[in-house]
């Protein structure tokens, strides 16, 4: 099996003498799907971010190549390169589409604090199956870094707890 790769749009950021990457890169595999993923290669902290893909494939008798799922992600702004928001759809062979919007917040150490998934009916948002998680971390002032979340919830659209889980940490010396 072979894959080949197209590369497109690439970024020379001329006074650190840095390549950012490309923006684009086109994957070709041997049973005729292609992805094609477009980068955010102009500013050091958001070079190899994807933003936007797409992915294409053989479907039916005829293998007429058709568009098979798209995905878009909205960045937060530079230092903190992380996803605000993003948006897959997949379409279905019948013309049916499914959609989702994630949503992410942060805290002030920028660790996720909290993750909402929107399932979409015609572009609608559908709250009865929305998923929400939140998380909370170890934001002892004495520690350095702040990587271990101590709580996860996750709910329902209707706000029923779906699973919780808890970590005190106390196997983790704090000095």
């Amino acid at each position: 099996m072979r894959t080949r790769y197209a590369y497109s749009d690439a970024y020379f950021e001329r006074l650190h003498r840095d390549s950012y990457g490309c923006g684009t890169v086109e994957t070709f595999r041997n049973d005729g799907s292609v992805t094609k993923t477009e980068y955010a290669n102009r500013e050091f902290y958001s070079r190899h971010v994807p933003v936007h893909s797409l992915a294409y494939g053989k479907r039916g008798r005829d293998g007429m190549t058709e568009l098979l799922s798209e995905t878009s992600v909205t960045l937060r702004p530079a230092p903190y390169v992380q996803p605000a928001r993003e948006e897959s759809v997949l379409y279905g062979s019948t013309g049916g589409t499914s959609a989702v919007r994630t949503e992410y917040t942060y805290g002030d150490y920028g660790n996720v604090t909290g993750i909402k998934q929107i399932p979409l009916r015609n572009g609608t948002a559908d709250d009865d199956m929305t998923l929400s998680a939140d998380i909370e971390w170890d934001d002892s002032k004495s520690r350095y870094l702040h990587s271990l979340p101590t709580s996860i919830e996750v709910r329902g659209g209707d706000g029923t707890l779906l699973r919780k889980r808890t970590d005190h940490q106390e196997h983790i010396p704090r000095n």
